[in-house]
């Protein structure tokens, strides 16, 4: 699954008159943002006060009238993306009271419009980010304007990009984690697997047809796609660990999702990691 991109301040602020040449810039960004989202190698995450950034879009600007499709299209796709819920939508809550020091603004950032605001904003969700993800891993980045519109990689100052979520382009983007978490039962990993329920719910791992016994126990389970098949015993019951284990080799899914799998019939639902700060519609 796919990483969680923070609007940068550049293409998200758009309370104040850019140049044409920064708008444009933006605009070129964005058809490279939306390419990531309907390819699903990337969501978008956004705190609800930075959402409410989007509301303030400013269409007093010189040369508006010639302006007007490239702004028009720039709304446009901030009013889908941050103002709509939908499935590659992250949109936190902040808890109030939460402890956390502005975000550092990418080097070249316009100090007009509502910077500080981002800034704090960004903090804050780093702080939650830092709460849950492991020592030097990141699953949410900054997309750089300049990268997204085919330029060179932006930076922070270097005395503070300790202390920040990276900077990335498209190619940096798919380097960062897994955004998403398994929804897992309590006590997953002691479930006991019986051959019936093996039997009956090994499809939901994939695609599977099964060979049935001719004149012995065994039967095998054939996923489509892999060469390997899974075998099942009726004689072994309750399923050894080590035989559901083959399934993770064969399916590629983890142990705890093979094994929920197995005893429900389903596989667990995915959730975004930060999913205790999502935001109520």
């Amino acid at each position: 699954m796919p990483p969680l991109l923070c609007p940068s301040p550049t293409l998200l602020d758009q309370t104040f008159p850019r140049s044409f040449e920064e708008l444009r810039r933006v605009g070129i960004a964005f058809g490279s943002l939306q390419e990531m989202l309907e390819n699903d190698s990337a969501h978008l995450v956004v705190t609800d006060s930075l959402a409410d950034l989007v509301q303030l879009f400013d269409w007093q600007r010189e040369d508006a009238q010639d302006e007007y499709p490239l702004l028009l299209t720039i709304f446009t796709l901030l009013t889908n993306w941050f103002l709509q819920q939908h499935e590659r939508l992250v949109r936190i809550a902040v808890p109030p009271g939460l402890p956390f020091s502005p975000h550092p603004l990418p080097i070249g950032t316009d100090p007009r419009g509502l910077v500080d605001d981002w800034s704090s904003e960004v903090g804050a969700l780093l702080a939650l980010h830092a709460s849950i993800a492991s020592q030097g891993e990141f699953f949410i980045g900054i997309p750089c304007d300049s990268a997204f519109a085919g330029s060179a990689l932006g930076s922070y100052s270097q005395s503070l990009a300790g202390a920040a979520f990276p900077l990335v382009g498209p190619r940096e983007a798919v380097l960062l984690s897994d955004a998403y978490e398994w929804a897992l039962p309590a006590g997953i990993r002691d479930r006991s697997i019986s051959f019936k329920d093996a039997l009956a719910n090994c499809h939901c791992l994939g695609e599977a047809t099964i060979d049935e016994p001719h004149g012995g126990s065994h039967y095998k389970v054939k996923f489509a796609g892999k060469a390997r098949p899974w075998p099942l015993d009726r004689n072994v019951d309750p399923i050894p660990e080590r035989f559901i284990r083959e399934l993770v080799q064969i399916t590629g899914y983890p142990f705890e999702v093979v094994i929920s799998a197995l005893s429900s019939g389903t596989l667990p639902h995915r959730r975004p990691r930060l999913w205790q700060y999502i935001a109520i519609a």
